[in-house]
């Protein structure tokens, strides 16, 4: 087997083992949403890290800024928000 095979054989690996592990969190965060009720309040510093963190994936991936994919994020979220009526 040539390095190019073994590559892409490691690589296909990886790949297939996050996307296991992303799959697992996207049901454990579905699962603990149910549970939840009301706002989840975040200190400042929770929310200094997870910035950090979209900010490195940001970085990592070539799906546009953050700031863009943060946006799609809360178009898709918006219709689901309920208001206070005054």
């Amino acid at each position: 087997m040539d390095w190019k095979h073994l590559l892409a054989y490691i690589t296909g690996t990886v790949d297939q083992e996050l996307l296991l592990r992303n799959e697992y969190l996207v049901t454990e965060n579905r699962m603990l949403r149910t549970q939840i009720k009301g706002r989840v309040r975040l200190s400042d510093g929770e929310r200094k890290a997870l910035r950090r963190h979209r900010q490195e994936a940001g970085q990592a991936s070539a799906g546009g800024s953050g700031d863009d994919r943060q946006a799609r994020h809360h178009s898709r979220l918006a219709p689901q928000v309920r208001r206070p009526e005054v």
